[in-house]
């Protein structure tokens, strides 16, 4: 919460990626212990290697979180039948949960639009979280999002954290 205020304030998007961090291995390291903690009570195994198994389950489930906050887009495809008085084949891409901010590369968004635009889609829906942070933080990746490409256009609903910010 500190490093999200911090952030708003000053853009100092470090001290928010930082809490971020903190708080999941605080979370992993929390249910890792508690299933520890089960195997404990039951004796399935001695209290050294347990232990162990814990500190090596928590760094590595660790760094997994942060290597997948890295990964591209996800790209799930679905083919939707309707009747025959509803058009077909329309391409509808969905956004949702980018949380753009002062951190996130430049990089990743010009995948992610290339990968957008790749799918040709008629239509782009953005439903919502898309910022984390106040507009003029992040001119260079909101420049980069308005290069994606829509036959029949781009709609957008806001999300929480889009709604915290109050951006236009």
């Amino acid at each position: 919460i500190l490093g999200e205020l911090v952030s708003r304030t000053t853009g100092l998007f470090f001290i928010k990626r930082l809490g971020a961090i903190i708080l999941g291995c605080l979370s992993i390291s929390f249910f890792v212990v508690t299933i520890g903690y089960i195997i404990r009570i039951t004796g399935l195994v001695s209290d050294p290697l347990l232990g162990r198994l814990v500190i090596t389950s928590i760094a590595l489930l660790s760094v997994w979180g942060m290597i997948n906050a890295l990964r591209p887009p996800k790209i799930t495809r679905l083919n939707l039948s309707f009747d025959d008085h509803e058009p077909k084949g329309l391409r509808i891409v969905h956004i949702t949960d980018i949380h753009l901010d002062g951190i996130t590369s430049l990089a990743w968004v010009k995948s992610m639009v290339a990968i957008v635009n790749q799918l040709e889609p008629d239509i782009v829906v953005f439903t919502g979280d898309l910022l984390d942070t106040a507009p003029h933080r992040i001119v260079d990746q909101i420049d980069i999002l308005k290069r994606i490409s829509a036959r029949h256009g781009k709609l957008a609903v806001s999300g929480n954290h889009d709604f915290y910010l109050n951006y236009p």
